[in-house]
């Protein structure tokens, strides 16, 4: 390791342990190299916080494999040493070019992945002080660089090109989750500037070079604003040959294979795309046939937005570079060329996907079709959500045309953004995005004109910002997307890198967002899969009205160690259609100590991979009642009792707070003072506007817990000074012999082997002493690091389900008789249930058709359950079969409630006199 990787490792580790004060769990932020060649072995170095005694780093793809680098042990270790941070990491020949996922995995879990980028290319690393044209580092062509990028210096290398050899210089930086915007140039050997370029490939850079005559060249790479430092990394990829720029149509079905148009540069075959240039380069094209594969492989682009990762895609290899496709049923139309007015537009058959261009600058493009009168169709705009900057606005025309041939042209919607962007722009985990989405209820037999533009298409003329024009039926769905944040503690501004780990008798919270869409408007079921023994989740159930749901993970006393991935669904039923839907995950590529200087970057993942270990125990475990669900109504009141197990070294008051639960329902607070373990929970539903249903949620806290770091680190500098005091003990009692020895000797021959003796043991003396004080020395800074400090901590409680019902009381239905003139009694009795004990007021609403029939108010005393109810009907009473509703109203904690009920009726006609005839 050169001395300014060093200093970088070190500076990641101090600055993440000074700015993420919480209990440790293992986190990767570099590896270097951050890729290698397929068919290789590389050795790579890692840094990270919380990198105690690292084990394993976990690939995405079998072929990649890493194995602990190991010392032979020496003088006096008594076994190799692992080298903690150091790996070689195998690369299979097998393994396709592209990138993959890394974790690494140590005593405290494993962390949130890295970048690991697989090339056929050869691949070198930067050597750190090529910062000046002197010092530029010599590259040949098809050769991958990595390196970072140092704060207010450029990275030189020099390359030897021959007239008219072309290059092509691709910076992968924010596409392999670098904090890194390149800015990539071409210069001469005097320095000056030939060629440059900034956002070439959303914001790294990309050069596309000739050589006008023969010899060297340099080419710089450089943060746009000169920041720099171990988060700013990249891979310089220069090319000798094809490079794809985009291809149409960019979407297709899963498992077929159909011809598609590849569009880029120095493609074998190509043919010149007239009039299609990017930043003066004339791009080439050539069709091929592209087979999708059955089952979609995840996109490589690590650091995906939340809104690219809510699609469907797929990743596929076209002419040697990855190109990401989205995935639909739809039947696939490409874009016209000559679409530009609502005169010319393109007519398509819906439901269809038609996969198309902003392109040149200022382009517009028309699409129609026919519905018939009070058809559903969804319109929607995918560019935003392919990863381009690109901010789309659609207008939907109705287009009738008379008898006579007079064609009538009426707008029926604008649209631009959806109703949650504004809101979403800026905020943590932004699943929002700028396509335009318009729900279209055909209000009557017509054609449907679609005119759709880029907001920014005046200022740019770029072929590669493709779109997706999806005209589909409504589709009732769900998107759920698992928030894998680490719960705040005192800073609202800091964001922090996250991996779900779970201690022993411990608690993890996940929050799911549950979006609801086209319709879709039940209740939904969240829960969790795939957990091993001693790990628990229970399921929550969001009401209509709900949208998160806070899912409390558990483990048991004796939970053992486990890593992997587990999954969250969300089930619901549509109409008749039950539907289980998997999360997508969102995680935190880099966090921030204030997110209002320094950005936090977000990314969707495509797995979430959960950690259990058992070196040590959780901060507490706030139980509350037996987790079974709890039922009262509005007005009624519930205690549950709420037990605080406080883990070692957790000390102090305990504040616990309801969250993620309406403010109406939502319980007192609690207050545990330092000794005191168990409180009851009051639930006082005496708000009137609680509405009913199935509520979950749980109490949240913060606290301290001070923890020593780890033991097992002093056991290991312990057994080391042990094993070097026995080496000194040896080696002592050796130069004492030694030492007589040399004494009593006799004789030339005897006395120099004494000689010889003598100052070999009193060497190996010496260092073994040396050895001692320097395992003594290392021993007391093991146990200064490992001294017990304290972590602010986050508290979560098991969840809470509380199902509030309506009413506290039932009225039971009744049946019954009358004739007609006829006058009665009836007794009408109501359940209490909840401890409720109040009054009943009961009335009675008499049907229309239903005359001469009277039935008297009537009060169903406090803490009694029925009543006596005077009826009466007149002789010309209605006769038949008839149902009375019964409305019970009464007050609960002086909560208004009210319950229905049915008296069924029916009114016999009297029987016929003499006098009545």
């Amino acid at each position: 390791m050169t001395f300014r990787s060093l200093i970088i490792v070190l500076l990641v580790i101090v600055f993440a342990d000074t700015l993420f004060a919480q209990l440790p769990s293992t986190q990767l932020s570099t590896i270097t190299p951050a890729g290698g060649t397929r068919g290789t072995t590389v050795e790579v170095i890692v840094a990270g916080a919380d990198q105690d005694d690292l084990m394993a780093l976990v690939f995405s793809h079998p072929g990649v494999v890493a194995t602990q680098v190991s010392t032979a042990p020496g003088e006096f270790d008594a076994s190799p040493v692992l080298v903690n941070n150091k790996f070689q990491v195998a690369i299979a020949g097998d393994v396709p070019a592209g990138i993959y996922q890394v974790r690494a995995a140590g005593r405290f879990g494993v962390s949130s992945p890295r970048a690991f980028v697989v090339v056929a290319r050869e691949q070198i690393v930067a050597v750190g002080n090529n910062h000046t044209l002197e010092t530029a580092q010599e590259v040949q062509g098809d050769t991958d660089v990595v390196g970072i990028t140092d704060a207010s210096k450029r990275d030189y290398f020099k390359i030897d090109l021959i007239a008219g050899q072309r290059i092509i210089v691709d910076c992968l930086a924010q596409r392999i989750g670098s904090r890194a915007n390149s800015v990539l140039a071409i210069l001469d050997e005097q320095g000056g500037e030939l060629a440059q370029n900034n956002d070439g490939i959303g914001k790294d850079s990309l050069v596309d070079f000739t050589a006008t005559n023969a010899g060297s060249y340099i080419i710089t790479v450089r943060d746009f604003v000169y920041r720099g430092g171990a988060e700013y990394l990249y891979r310089l990829q220069i090319k000798t040959g094809s490079h794809v720029d985009y291809v149409l149509p960019s979407v297709g079905k899963l498992g077929t294979t159909s011809e598609y148009t590849v569009v880029g540069r120095n493609l074998p075959g190509g043919k010149p795309l007239t009039g299609v240039v990017v930043d003066g380069i004339q791009l080439e094209y050539l069709t091929q046939n592209i087979q999708f594969p059955a089952v979609g492989v995840s996109a490589t682009k690590v650091q995906r937005g939340l809104a690219e990762g809510s699609i469907t895609s797929s990743d596929i290899s076209v002419s040697g570079d990855n190109f990401t496709f989205s995935v639909s049923d739809l039947p696939v139309v490409t874009e016209s060329v000559d679409n530009d007015s609502g005169q010319t537009a393109t007519r398509v058959v819906a439901p269809c996907v038609v996969s198309g261009q902003f392109y040149p600058a200022n382009d517009v493009d028309w699409f129609e079709f026919t519905a018939t009168k009070g058809q559903v169709y969804i319109i929607e705009v995918l560019s935003h959500r392919l990863g381009l900057s690109v901010d789309a606005i659609m207008l939907v025309q109705k287009v009738v045309t008379a008898e006579d041939g007079k064609v009538t042209v009426s707008a029926v919607a604008s649209v631009d953004d959806p109703s949650n962007r504004n809101a979403g722009i800026g905020q943590e985990f932004d699943a929002t995005t700028d396509d335009p989405v318009y729900r279209l209820t055909a209000p009557e037999d017509a054609t449907y004109r679609i005119r759709i533009t880029d907001q920014f298409s005046r200022s740019r003329s770029d072929p590669r910002l493709q779109y997706e024009l999806r005209i589909r039926p409504e589709n009732p769905h769900l998107i759920l997307t698992a928030d894998l944040k680490q719960i705040k503690t005192a800073n609202a501004n800091e964001v922090k890198i996250f991996s779900p780990v779970l201690r022993k008798a411990d608690a993890l919270l996940i929050n799911v967002r549950v979006q609801r869409n086209e319709g879709f408007t039940g209740p939904v079921t969240v829960s969790v899969e795939g957990l091993p023994a001693g790990v628990t989740c229970a399921a929550v159930e969001l009401s209509a009205s709900q949208s998160v749901a806070s899912l409390v993970l558990n483990t048991t006393a004796d939970v053992k160690a486990w890593q992997g991935n587990i999954q969250i669904f969300g089930s619901a039923k549509a109409g008749e259609e039950q539907m289980k839907v998997q999360a997508k995950y969102a995680g935190v590529t880099w966090g921030t100590a204030n997110k209002t200087q320094i950005p936090a970057y977000f990314q969707s993942l495509d797995s979430c991979w959960l950690s259990v270990i058992d070196v040590e125990v959780g901060a507490v475990i706030v139980s509350v009642g037996d987790g079974a669900v709890l039922e009262t109504s509005r007005g009624g009141k519930l205690e549950v009792p709420v037990k605080v197990a406080r883990g070692a070294g957790f000390e102090g008051d305990l504040k616990l707070v309801a969250a993620n639960v309406a403010a109406e329902v939502k319980p007192t607070d609690l207050t545990f003072k330092a000794d005191s373990n168990e409180q009851n929970l009051l639930i006082d539903l005496k708000n009137a506007k609680a509405k009913a249903g199935l509520y979950t949620y749980y109490l949240r806290g913060d606290g301290k817990v001070k923890r020593a770091r780890n033991a097992d680190a002093i056991l290991r500098a312990e057994a080391k000074v042990a094993h070097i005091v026995k080496m000194l003990e040896s080696a002592d009692a050796a130069l004492a012999t030694a030492t007589e020895t040399s004494k009593t000797a006799e004789g030339d021959e005897a006395k120099a082997k004494a000689t010889a003796e003598l100052k070999t043991a009193t060497e190996t003396q010496k260092r073994t002493a040396a050895a001692k004080a320097a395992a003594d020395k290392s021993l007391a800074a093991v146990k200064k690091a490992d001294a017990a400090k304290d972590y602010a901590v986050a508290v979560v409680s098991t969840p809470i389900r509380v199902n509030v019902v309506d009413s506290p009381f039932v009225i039971n239905e009744v049946s019954t008789q009358i004739t007609a003139g006829g006058e009665m009694e009836i007794k009408f009795t109501v359940d209490r249930k909840y401890g409720f004990v109040d009054p009943v007021d009961l009335t009675f609403v008499i049907p229309g058709a239903l005359k001469g029939v009277a039935v008297a108010k009537v009060q169903i005393a406090k803490d009694t359950t029925e009543a006596m109810v005077k009826l009466t009907a007149a002789a010309d009473a209605t006769a038949g079969k008839h149902v009375i509703a019964v409305a019970g109203a009464a007050k609960f904690n002086a909560v208004p409630v009210t319950a229905k009920a049915t008296f069924n009726l029916e009114v016999v006609a009297a029987p016929k006199t003499a006098e009545t005839e």
